[in-house]
């Protein structure tokens, strides 16, 4: 009977520090969850414990502040200038690139002809942009289409633009838009009906008149509502 009581009460001992282990281990695991933002659930635990994980709100959008740099000369091959930008750390967030580039079209001022490698790559209006990334810059790359010459052209000419760029070109475009709109809402101010016959010629001179339906108050109205011609 000892003997049993012994093996009784071992394999409870066991049973009780696997649990405690066990639920140790939940325990950890609960708190680790806990340090990523991006997680939210209830995690029950062996002893019956319930921890709440909420998710924070998600950070602003990254931003990344670069030092611009100097501007390489004139690649031939390519006729591209590069230029490399160095991250500011302290007036940026964390995860941005350390650098990043940026290119812009070059001429070169002597002949085509005495070139010794003309490149030739696939025109860019055939090659989208991608997408703007954090560090504020959108790329492509236009593949090598032919070579003459001596040859030794890159296969891929990459190209780097600021994204700042295209932001500029659409509120210039909004603003166009606005500027219809508006003229459009003047004409429509001025309703008329059809033109009358002309009147018969007289001292060299003709007219037509047609009503307004809408704006007779107006006197730009008024104007536009007759016309004369030379007889």
């Amino acid at each position: 009977t000892s003997t049993r009581d012994k093996m009784y009460f071992l394999l409870i001992s066991l049973f009780c520090i696997t649990a405690v282990i066990c639920n140790d281990l939940a325990q950890a695991e609960a708190r680790d969850e806990v340090s990523d933002p991006n997680v939210e659930k209830v995690k029950e635990l062996t002893d019956g414990e319930h921890i709440l994980i909420r998710s924070r709100r998600s950070a602003k959008a990254a931003v990344c502040k670069y030092k611009k740099g100097n501007w390489s000369q004139c690649d031939k091959k390519v006729m591209l200038a590069t230029r490399q930008d160095t991250l500011k750390p302290t007036h940026s967030s964390l995860g941005c690139d350390k650098s990043r580039i940026i290119t812009k079209n070059c001429r070169e001022k002597e002949d085509k002809n005495t070139r010794k490698t003309s490149c030739v790559y696939e025109r860019p209006k055939n090659v989208p942009w991608t997408n703007c990334k954090e560090s504020g810059v959108k790329h492509r790359v236009l593949p090598l289409v032919k070579e003459k010459g001596a040859g030794g052209c890159p296969k891929e000419k990459a190209m780097f633009k600021k994204c700042k760029r295209e932001n500029k070109e659409d509120k210039k475009n909004k603003i166009t838009e606005v500027k219809k709109d508006k003229n459009t809402d003047k004409q429509a101010k001025c309703l008329f009906s059809a033109w009358d016959d002309w009147t018969p010629c007289r001292d060299g001179n003709q007219q037509r008149i047609r009503k307004v339906m809408i704006g007779a108050e107006k006197k730009s109205c008024q104007k536009k509502a007759l016309q004369n011609n030379k007889c």
